[in-house]
């Protein structure tokens, strides 16, 4: 993914991860370490930046390849040529796939927040909480409506709305067909800055549309 897709973390996996790193582990310096000889740094390999939100500096680990064995994990930290193994209990988190650190459920953190007041299709109809039954259909749709993948794949929308929530945040949707079976969902959250995309079935796209009577 670029930097124009930013995505909230799937919290669970994160917490997990930093717990992991935060046990006391056995690490053993490999030597000769040529990097490369490992895995890391070769196409598909991971690399973990782990950012210190009170000072700000960052460090970046390289992971390599699993030993014959699948004990150790090696890797590197940038900057260094140094070459380590560690206890492959970590290599859980060592998946490069955007939608296996994300969540799937686009709509569903903006409703725990607050209900939806509003909903405004692009060049049609409004949709106002206590006043359209609409409102209900799609609330109820979007908490569940859960997608297959994230995708930096641009689209020609088709489909375009805008969603108020009642603690002032404001969601634009805007989504279009990917090839016969496949949507692409975009959407942006008001100070958010970067888009996420996402990939769903076309059923899936259909029965949320139909909430709003969007054909």
């Amino acid at each position: 993914m670029d930097e124009s897709h930013r995505y909230p973390a799937e919290e669970g996996k994160v917490e997990r991860l930093l717990e992991s790193l935060s046990e006391r582990q056995t690490i053993v310096r490999v030597a000769p370490g040529r990097g490369e000889n490992y895995g890391i740094g070769a196409v598909g390999s991971c690399a973990i930046t782990l950012t210190d939100g009170s000072v700000g500096g960052t460090e970046t680990i390289r992971f390599g390849e699993t030993d014959a064995a699948g004990r150790w994990v090696y890797f590197s930290r940038a900057g260094n040529d140094a070459v380590f193994r560690v206890s492959s209990s970590i290599a859980e988190f060592l998946d490069n796939a955007a939608a296996s650190w994300t969540t799937l459920t686009p709509f569903a953190e903006s409703l725990e927040k607050g209900d939806v007041q509003e909903i405004a299709i692009e060049c049609g109809s409004v949709f106002r909480a206590g006043h359209d039954e609409e409102i209900d259909a799609f609330t109820m749709k979007a908490r569940r409506f859960t997608c297959l993948d994230v995708t930096n794949a641009e689209i020609a929308g088709t489909v375009a709305f805008t969603i108020s929530y009642g603690y002032g945040g404001i969601t634009r949707v805007r989504a279009g067909k990917y090839g016969d079976e496949w949507w692409v969902i975009e959407i942006l959250e008001q100070g958010f800055g970067a888009r996420r995309a996402y990939v769903v079935s076309a059923s899936a796209a259909t029965e949320l549309f139909d909430t709003l009577d969007i054909r």
